[in-house]
């Protein structure tokens, strides 16, 4: 709870402190951190400024939670957005969709992991999708432009990114 309360307060170092006492904590056997904990403290580390800790994080609670359809999309768009790990990025995601079909993010990062492989029309197709799935949001909005001007369509870019803007 304090760590909750430190990053409601935007103390987000002082959250990654708790959460980090926490996790280095001897539990008993029957007695675990739950992935809602790992999630938390994930994105606290990623509102410090220490990605490299929330993938560290995110990794922990994949390998004891591999079920976990957040985790592994968060890790998948964190290495897509960077452009790195794709291949276990598109293991992730797939694995993430297989459990939440019908996920707007989740289509979306599968998209973005195929715009960062260069396949434009694919990329197009899933980011669209991912559009219709979760209504207006500003970051699905600029990824239709970014992936419309690699495609040659800088008109349709700049609609996209407009709409991004305005959301």
């Amino acid at each position: 709870v304090l760590a909750l309360v430190y990053a409601s307060d935007g103390q987000y170092a002082k959250a990654m402190e708790v959460f980090a006492r926490l996790d280095s904590m001897d539990l008993p056997d029957d007695e675990s951190l739950s992935e809602t904990f790992y999630m938390q403290y994930a994105d606290v580390c990623e509102k410090s400024r220490n990605p490299g800790r929330a993938e560290e994080v995110l990794v922990k609670c994949i390998k004891l939670y591999p079920e976990c359809d957040q985790a592994l999309n968060y890790l998948a768009y964190t290495w897509a957005d960077r452009g790195t790990n794709l291949d276990l990025a598109f293991d992730y995601v797939t694995k993430a969709l297989a459990i939440e079909p019908a996920n707007g993010a989740y289509v979306d990062t599968l998209g973005w992991i195929w715009f960062k492989r260069k396949e434009y029309g694919k990329a197009l197709e899933l980011v669209e999708k991912a559009e219709k799935l979760m209504g207006v949001d500003p970051v699905v909005a600029d990824h239709v432009g970014d992936i419309c001007e690699a495609m040659g369509n800088r008109q349709a870019a700049l609609e996209a990114w407009t709409r991004s803007f305005m959301l």
